[in-house]
Parts: structure tokens; C-alpha cells; sequence
């Protein structure tokens, strides 16, 4: 399922956003508080790979086409939910 509002698109990911997604992940500063390091060209191309089949969602912005981020939402313990996300360091103060 796609949402789309003025600005952006949420959609699954796909391979062609392996450039931009690559960017993003490599960024230190952008992974700061993930569970994960920084990750090489490698690295990002199987985790795209694996977060192809799970629970997480490309933003991608409408005007170019690029992806600049994700988000996903996950069930915990307890009956919660946990929202996370993760925005290229371009993406970032542009509300």
C-alpha cells in the first residue's frame, strides 16, 4: 500500500533505491543511534535486500523521485507498537 502526500511517497522499497539508500546508511552521523555501524555498498545492498520482505516503508520525496528515508512500525511486548525512523542528513530541518 502507497500513501502519498503533497511532498512524499511511502512505499515499499525496491532495488533502484539502493543508491540513495546506500548514502544514507553509510552516513555515521545518520546511524548514530541505530543498532547497526555505518555500512558499505555491501552491507546496504543486503539489508535493502532484507527490508524489502519486512516491515519498513521508503520515504521517498515526489518532486525527484528520491528516497530520503524510511519508517516502520512494529509490534513489541505488551501489546505496544514501536514507530522508528531513519532520514538522510540532506533530508534533515525541511519539516
Amino acid at each position: 500500500m502507497n500513501l502519498t502526500t503533497e511532498r512524499l511517497l511511502l512505499r515499499a522499497y525496491e532495488m533502484d533505491d539502493l543508491a540513495d539508500f546506500h548514502a544514507m546508511v553509510s552516513d555515521p552521523e545518520v546511524v548514530r543511534f541505530e543498532p547497526y555501524d555505518a555500512m558499505s555498498m555491501q552491507g546496504a545492498e543486503a539489508c535493502l535486500r532484507e527490508r524489502m520482505t519486512e516491515d519498513f516503508t521508503a520515504v521517498v520525496r515526489r518532486e525527484d523521485g528520491r528516497m530520503i528515508g524510511n519508517v516502520y512500525l512494529v509490534g513489541r511486548p505488551f501489546e505496544s507498537m514501536e514507530l522508528g525512523y531513519v532520514f538522510a542528513r540532506a533530508a534533515w530541518g525541511h519539516g
